[in-house]
Protein backbone atom coordinates (compact mmCIF):
# COMPACT_ATOMS: atom_id res chain seq x y z
CA UNK A 1 0.00 0.00 0.00
CA UNK A 2 2.82 2.50 0.81
CA UNK A 3 4.70 2.01 -2.07
CA UNK A 4 1.59 2.60 -4.50
CA UNK A 5 0.92 5.50 -2.80
CA UNK A 6 4.58 6.51 -3.66
CA UNK A 7 4.08 5.96 -6.61
CA UNK A 8 1.25 8.36 -7.40
CA UNK A 9 3.15 10.70 -5.12
CA UNK A 10 5.97 10.55 -7.58
CA UNK A 11 3.21 11.11 -10.78
CA UNK A 12 1.45 14.05 -8.79
CA UNK A 13 3.94 15.76 -6.12
CA UNK A 14 2.02 18.78 -5.41
CA UNK A 15 -1.03 16.31 -3.86
CA UNK A 16 -0.56 17.53 -0.41
CA UNK A 17 -3.51 14.87 0.65
CA UNK A 18 -1.47 11.98 -0.87
CA UNK A 19 2.02 13.00 1.21
CA UNK A 20 -0.16 13.15 4.63
CA UNK A 21 -1.61 9.27 3.63
CA UNK A 22 1.50 8.68 3.18
CA UNK A 23 2.96 10.55 6.63
CA UNK A 24 0.17 8.64 7.93
CA UNK A 25 1.11 5.02 6.97
CA UNK A 26 4.69 5.81 7.77
CA UNK A 27 3.57 6.07 11.68
CA UNK A 28 1.66 2.93 11.08
CA UNK A 29 4.67 1.36 10.22
CA UNK A 30 6.64 2.67 13.31
CA UNK A 31 3.89 1.69 15.41
CA UNK A 32 3.70 -1.29 14.42
CA UNK A 33 7.69 -2.30 14.39
CA UNK A 34 8.23 0.14 17.58
CA UNK A 35 5.35 -1.13 19.71
CA UNK A 36 6.73 -1.54 23.16
CA UNK A 37 6.78 -5.38 24.60
CA UNK A 38 5.30 -3.89 28.35
CA UNK A 39 1.84 -3.12 26.65
CA UNK A 40 -0.58 -5.81 25.15
CA UNK A 41 0.11 -5.51 21.38
CA UNK A 42 -3.55 -3.74 19.95
CA UNK A 43 -3.82 -3.95 16.16
CA UNK A 44 -4.54 -1.27 13.92
CA UNK A 45 -6.49 -3.04 11.66
CA UNK A 46 -7.92 -5.96 13.08
CA UNK A 47 -9.05 -8.97 11.18
CA UNK A 48 -13.05 -8.06 10.70
CA UNK A 49 -15.93 -9.57 8.72
CA UNK A 50 -16.62 -6.23 7.07
CA UNK A 51 -13.91 -4.80 6.46
CA UNK A 52 -9.73 -4.82 6.86
CA UNK A 53 -8.98 -1.54 6.11
CA UNK A 54 -11.04 -0.59 8.18
CA UNK A 55 -8.95 1.10 11.03
CA UNK A 56 -9.47 0.59 15.10
CA UNK A 57 -9.44 3.91 16.64
CA UNK A 58 -11.84 3.11 19.52
CA UNK A 59 -8.82 1.89 21.94
CA UNK A 60 -7.96 4.69 23.97
CA UNK A 61 -4.22 2.95 24.31
CA UNK A 62 -3.69 2.28 20.66
CA UNK A 63 -4.02 6.07 19.95
CA UNK A 64 -2.34 7.36 22.91
CA UNK A 65 0.18 4.95 21.57
CA UNK A 66 0.02 5.73 17.91
CA UNK A 67 0.46 9.52 18.80
CA UNK A 68 3.64 9.45 21.03
CA UNK A 69 4.80 7.35 18.39
CA UNK A 70 3.96 10.57 15.56
CA UNK A 71 5.20 12.96 17.85
CA UNK A 72 8.36 11.13 18.38
CA UNK A 73 8.87 10.64 14.57
CA UNK A 74 8.60 14.99 14.53
CA UNK A 75 10.93 14.96 17.11
CA UNK A 76 13.26 13.08 15.36
CA UNK A 77 13.55 10.46 18.05
CA UNK A 78 12.20 7.40 15.60
CA UNK A 79 12.95 7.60 11.69
CA UNK A 80 10.68 8.78 9.37
CA UNK A 81 10.76 5.38 7.57
CA UNK A 82 11.60 2.75 9.31
CA UNK A 83 11.95 1.01 6.13
CA UNK A 84 15.65 1.88 5.86
CA UNK A 85 16.75 0.85 9.19
CA UNK A 86 18.83 -2.12 9.93
CA UNK A 87 17.63 -4.63 12.21
CA UNK A 88 20.65 -3.27 15.35
CA UNK A 89 19.39 0.13 14.80
CA UNK A 90 15.42 -1.19 15.17
CA UNK A 91 16.29 -2.80 18.77
CA UNK A 92 18.23 0.80 19.88
CA UNK A 93 15.55 2.29 18.88
CA UNK A 94 12.83 0.25 20.45
CA UNK A 95 14.57 0.66 23.43
CA UNK A 96 14.54 4.05 23.14
CA UNK A 97 11.11 3.87 22.14
CA UNK A 98 10.07 1.92 25.72
CA UNK A 99 12.09 4.87 27.51
CA UNK A 100 9.89 7.28 25.96
CA UNK A 101 6.78 5.57 27.01
CA UNK A 102 7.65 4.80 30.40
CA UNK A 103 7.50 8.74 31.33
CA UNK A 104 4.87 9.71 29.03
CA UNK A 105 2.22 8.75 31.81
CA UNK A 106 0.74 5.78 29.80
CA UNK A 107 0.42 3.05 32.59
CA UNK A 108 1.09 -0.70 31.62
CA UNK A 109 -1.90 -2.91 31.11
CA UNK A 110 -2.22 -5.65 33.54
CA UNK A 111 -3.58 -7.97 30.35
CA UNK A 112 -0.28 -9.02 29.34
CA UNK A 113 0.30 -10.86 32.26
CA UNK A 114 -2.27 -14.10 32.90
CA UNK A 115 -3.87 -13.93 36.24
CA UNK A 116 -2.93 -17.28 38.03
CA UNK A 117 -5.20 -18.69 40.88
CA UNK A 118 -3.32 -19.58 43.55
CA UNK A 119 -4.55 -22.07 46.33
CA UNK A 120 -3.20 -22.81 49.62
CA UNK A 121 -1.43 -26.47 50.59
CA UNK A 122 -4.67 -27.11 53.15
CA UNK A 123 -7.10 -26.53 49.95
CA UNK A 124 -5.41 -29.03 47.71
CA UNK A 125 -7.50 -32.42 47.16
CA UNK A 126 -4.34 -33.97 46.06
CA UNK A 127 -2.87 -34.46 49.68
CA UNK A 128 -6.33 -35.42 50.89
CA UNK A 129 -5.86 -38.71 53.12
Amino acid sequence: MLKKLEKNIHESPQDTELQDQKNELLVDLNYTIFYPNRFKYISLYPPSENSRAERNISNAQLVNIWNLIKDAMAAGELPPDARTVAVEERDEIKKKINSILKFSGVPATDESQPQVETKSIQDDEFLDL
